[in-house]
């Protein structure tokens, strides 16, 4: 049983045709099942199709079958449509027995929907976490890729990350395959300096990908900002003013000078009042 192929790509409700015949005129007729799974369907007249349908070959003429992409709402990419053949009667046994084996047409279908990116999503980490302290947050693709996505995730000075709780590192890779999430461990840096609350950001870059057209490497994944609390005590700040050891005469203008002795978390009003017997400016 000769089939012809169908060598271009089939865009999603678009019809292609291929032509099935016998090599040779046989004794009697010889039906034929013809089954489309359920991304394509067949027609003998272009316009009633289903997934199955039946031919009579009777001598070596061809046969014209018609068969349309199923058009459906899935972003699916390219996909493959396979159509099967059966001998259910044979008036030649003996050259076409029932239990031939027909092999099966493959048909590229392209997809007729727009390809929506992809999301990488990852959890917030929403408590403040202490110096020395760890905490966790979880990344996964949305959808299933078409092959890895490896992921570099980096920390700033301020934190580091690791997968086994153990290991510590500014830099690690993760590679998802499916929506699983992966859990990220992250440590405030303990340093022994007074900060007070800050702010560490992780970031995060595709590197490689098995799915371009929903994971391109320009894919825009947000960073992750860390609330980070201090563990040094505060010691509180002096105000510094320097003497004016010589006398002043009546009249005269001396100097002394005023500042912070560490640079305050925002600014700091000082009034400064002079009694009766003397201005400042």
């Amino acid at each position: 049983v000769e089939i012809s192929e169908i060598s271009a790509p089939v865009e999603e409700g678009e019809v292609a045709e291929f032509t099935i015949n016998l090599d040779t005129v046989p004794a009697g007729a010889v039906e034929i099942k013809i089954t489309a799974d359920e991304d394509s369907e067949i027609s003998l007249d272009g316009e009633s199709f289903e997934t199955e349908l039946m031919v009579s070959l009777t001598d070596t003429s061809q046969e014209t079958i018609k068969v349309k992409a199923v058009d459906d709402t899935l972003v699916e990419g390219e996909q493959t449509s396979t159509i099967s053949y059966e001998i259910t009667s044979t008036g030649d046994s003996e050259k076409y027995p029932l239990t031939l084996n027909i092999e099966s047409t493959e048909i590229q279908i392209t997809d007729n929907e727009p390809v929506i990116p992809g999301q990488v999503e990852i959890s917030e980490i929403s408590a403040p976490v202490e110096e020395g302290e760890v905490a966790e947050f979880t990344i996964n693709l949305d959808t299933v890729p078409a092959g890895a996505v490896e992921i570099k995730i980096t920390a700033d000075e301020d934190s580091e990350i690791s997968l086994d709780g153990e290991s510590f590192e500014t830099e690690l890779m993760v590679s998802l395959t499916d929506t699983s999430q992966e859990t990220i461990k992250v440590k405030a840096v303990d340093d022994t300096l007074v900060e007070g609350e800050q702010t560490s950001t992780i970031s995060y870059e595709i590197t490689s990908t098995g799915d371009s057209e929903k994971y391109p490497l320009t894919l825009n994944i947000e960073s992750t900002e860390i609330q980070i609390t201090d563990n040094e005590p505060v010691i509180p700040g002096q105000v510094e003013i320097s003497e004016i050891s010589a006398p002043v005469e009546e009249g005269e203008v001396g100097e002394f000078t005023i500042n912070l002795d560490t640079v305050p978390a925002g600014a700091v009003e000082i009034t400064i009042k002079a009694d009766d017997n003397s201005e400042i400016s």
